[in-house]
Order: structure tokens, then sequence, then C-alpha cells
């Protein structure tokens, strides 16, 4: 699945944000599923400075490509918004990595 990580990116340590989106992802990967981590793009906006909302945008685009959003804690608007468009285009929204995987990992799928 593609799964779309949501969670703080400006608000706070923005280091501590990314490092978490990071181990969420490497961890989404490790089970076997392709996650999206927005938080990079902002080694591309040091170079190419945007408006969050432009950068918000462009992170909608890759949301509505994605089969799952997992919501990493912590205070972020823009994470909200995401979900609102999650809820929108039916996509699954999960509040943590261990959530999206109890429902997504073999263990749990329905015997065939």
């Amino acid at each position: 699945m593609k799964v779309y990580i949501a969670g703080p990116i400006r608000i706070g340590d923005r280091t501590a944000n990314i490092d978490a989106a990071l181990l969420a992802g490497q961890t989404i990967w490790e089970a076997g599923h392709v996650p999206f981590i927005p938080h990079l793009t902002l080694f591309w906006e040091d170079q190419f400075p945007r408006d969050p909302v432009e950068c918000l945008r462009y992170d909608i685009h890759w949301l509505a490509e994605c089969d799952a959003l997992v919501r990493l804690p912590g205070p972020s608007a823009g994470s909200e918004l995401e979900i609102a468009v999650a809820n929108v285009l039916g996509i699954p929204v999960f509040y943590s990595v261990k959530e999206f995987l109890y429902a997504h990992s073999p263990a749990s799928a329905p015997d065939s």
C-alpha cells in the first residue's frame, strides 16, 4: 500500500519532526508498504523557498494517490487538513504506525 505520513513539520523541533516521520516511513517500508513522507520536501524548500500553503497543495496531490494516511502525534494544522481531505477521498486514517500495521499485516488478513 502507498501510505501518506502526516504529522507536525514546522511546529516544534523541525529535526525531531523529520526524524519521527522518517522512523514511521522506515517502519512502514520494512513491513512491505510504500511511504510518502512530505517532511522530506523541506529539503527542497530550503533550496527553493515556497509558501507553506503552496507546499500543502503539493502534498495533497500525493495524498490523493495514497491508500492510507498515518497521523503522527503533535499539533499540525496541515495534518488536520490532510485528514479532512483523506476523509473526503475515502482514504482510511490511522493514528499510529502500530494501528496501521495491525490493520495491514499478514496476520490480520482474513483467511482465504
